[in-house]
């Protein structure tokens, strides 16, 4: 079941301690989906589609922007560490 959430980006913005009190966050749920129709879990490009499908679901009721880019590969280097650690706004 999908569920998206608004307001999180002011109740608790990028970099703060603690969460800020009086922003309000709103859920909202989606309908369930049945990602079987994909293909088996052992296979990646079913567990790819099953995820696109989720994503664009909580986009739906969110309407935050979509990613499209997941499980960036591995970094080689100390420096692509700490850059893939960083919020994709400070990059």
């Amino acid at each position: 079941m999908p569920v998206g959430l608004i307001g999180t980006n002011e109740a608790m913005p990028v970099g703060a301690r603690f969460p800020r009190l009086r922003p309000r966050v709103t859920v909202k749920f989606g309908t369930p989906i049945d990602v079987s129709a994909h293909g088996p879990a052992s296979s990646g490009r079913a567990r790819r589609q099953a995820t696109d499908e989720i994503m664009a679901a909580i986009h739906a009721l969110s309407g935050q922007e979509l990613a499209n880019a997941y499980n960036e590969v591995p970094a080689a280097t100390p420096i692509e560490r700490i850059r893939q650690a960083l919020p994709h706004e400070r990059r």
